[in-house]
Parts: structure tokens; C-alpha cells; sequence
């Protein structure tokens, strides 16, 4: 019962409810070794009532089922337009953005010319800024890599059921002796 528990949902432990994954469990341990051809073999041997054309009922369907493919192209195509309107937002907002970075540039060019400084002298000390700060920037760039990694280990060790059931923390008795051995 366990474990028809396990993977029957709550909602269908009722008598009227729960029949057909009884039914299930049974079929599926008749056929363990053999479920593909058994589903055929079941498949082949259920007989179908005959189903009645009716030619109005039939153009109804028809109707409806091309309404709903109208309706749907008009959701795609309105989707594209949509699509299509954000990326050229993006896209000018990305110009405009260069822009202005090009026009703070300028005025600081201006400003640092202003007081003397030379242009070579100003992209020097630019290039000598970036320099210096690339080693920072890709010790940064480790320690979250390394972080990252750490969480994800954490995670696994605490969550180590699929559906997320929350596993015992490591014993304390385990931390409290590496404590008083060191």
C-alpha cells in the first residue's frame, strides 16, 4: 500500500476515484517484463462500439475547429508583432545607451584637455585602470563560480529526493568531535 501511496495522488484515494490506478498497478504487475506488447496485445483485443456519422455534427466540428485555427494564427501573428516591436525597443534602446556613453566620453575627453592632460596620457591611464583591474575582476568572477558550486553541493546533500523532501541535517556529533580533535 505504500507504495501505491507513493504515486497515486491524495486526491484519488477514494473509493470511486481510485479504482483505475488499482487497475493500473494490477495490469502493470502482470506485465512487468513484457509492457510494450502487452499494451498491444490489450490494445488489439478491446472491441469498440461503432461510432455514427452525422454529416451536421460533422460541419459543426469543422467550424469550430477552423475558428480555433483562426484564432489561433491571429494570437501567433500578433505574438511576432509583439516580438518584433520588443527587439526594436531593445535595439534602440542599446543605440541610445552607445549614444550616451559615446557623448560622456566626449565631455570627459573635453574636461581632462581642459586641464592639460593629453589624450595618449588620458587612454593610458584607461588602459593601465583596466589592467590592474582584471585580476580582481576574475578573482570575483572564481569566487562566485566556487560559490555557486558550494550552494549547489549544499543543495544536493539537503534535497536528495526528487521531490524535494527535506533529508536529516548531518548529525551534530559528527562537527562537535572534528572540533575536539583539532
Amino acid at each position: 500500500w505504500t507504495g501505491l501511496k507513493r504515486w497515486i495522488p491524495k486526491i484519488r484515494w477514494r473509493m470511486g476515484a481510485i479504482f483505475d490506478d488499482l487497475l493500473e498497478y494490477v495490469w502493470r504487475r502482470e506485465h512487468h517484463g513484457d509492457l510494450w506488447n502487452a499494451l498491444w496485445r490489450a490494445l488489439a483485443s478491446m472491441e469498440y462500439e461503432p461510432v455514427p456519422r452525422n454529416p451536421n455534427a460533422d460541419e459543426k466540428r469543422k467550424r469550430e475547429n477552423a475558428e480555433a485555427d483562426a484564432l489561433l494564427k491571429e494570437k501567433k501573428e500578433t505574438l511576432k508583432v509583439a516580438r518584433a516591436y520588443a527587439a526594436d525597443v531593445c535595439a534602440n534602446k542599446r543605440t541610445l545607451q552607445k549614444h550616451a556613453q559615446e557623448d560622456e566620453d566626449a565631455r570627459m575627453q573635453l574636461a581632462l584637455e581642459r586641464y592639460g592632460f593629453d589624450s595618449d596620457e588620458v587612454e593610458a591611464v584607461k588602459r593601465t585602470t583596466k589592467e590592474l583591474m582584471a585580476p580582481v575582476l576574475e578573482e570575483l568572477a572564481n569566487a562566485h563560480k566556487s560559490f555557486l558550486l558550494a550552494q549547489k553541493a549544499f543543495d544536493s546533500e539537503r534535497y536528495a529526493h526528487r521531490e524535494g523532501v527535506l533529508c536529516a541535517p548531518p548529525s551534530a556529533t559528527s562537527s562537535s568531535s572534528a572540533v575536539s580533535d583539532t
